[in-house]
């Protein structure tokens, strides 16, 4: 999520899918919730665009 892609000739920068956000939630969210810790806010993967949309382009390693 915090690790974007890094492309010289791009202008402006290239989100994570909001499949990488919800792959990254379903790992993590269980384990933080054990520990007490919520999931953050600023991390709404509804937020994010969808890989393949057309209208946005964003990164997801594993499609």
């Amino acid at each position: 999520m915090y690790a974007p892609i890094c492309i010289e000739e791009y202008p402006g920068h290239i989100p994570s899918c909001k499949s990488v956000c919800e792959r990254a939630r379903e790992g993590c969210k269980p384990i933080m919730i054990q520990y007490g810790f919520p999931w953050p806010d600023k991390m709404n993967c509804s937020e994010l665009p969808v890989y393949g949309d057309g209208h946005q382009i964003c990164m997801d390693p594993k499609k």
